[in-house]
């Protein structure tokens, strides 16, 4: 049916998901609903920005994490898979 939502949730456990800009706006968003979903989220922003997000994600009982990341570095953009493959799997 047209806009109709479908109540059916998935899953993300196991997962890891990493999301740029999540100090603020649809970055945000999109690391609350990962994390509710059960991804265990690296947010990532630019200096410190994206820690209070990961703080309120951990208070509500879910993992994760906060990355600082300029993702106009494009050396630190191309270091950040390895890493989060070396401490995720």
């Amino acid at each position: 049916m047209k806009g109709s939502r479908s109540s059916t949730m998935f899953t993300l456990e196991g997962k890891v998901a990493l999301v740029t800009g999540a100090s603020r706006g649809i970055g945000r968003a999109i690391a609350t609903r990962l994390a509710q979903q059960g991804a265990t989220v690296i947010a990532a922003a630019r200096a410190e920005n994206a820690r209070a997000c990961a703080d309120e994600l951990r208070a509500a009982g879910h993992t994760a994490e906060a990355l600082s990341l300029d993702v106009t570095d494009a050396a630190a953009v191309e270091a950040v898979p390895g890493d989060l493959v070396k401490r995720h799997g």
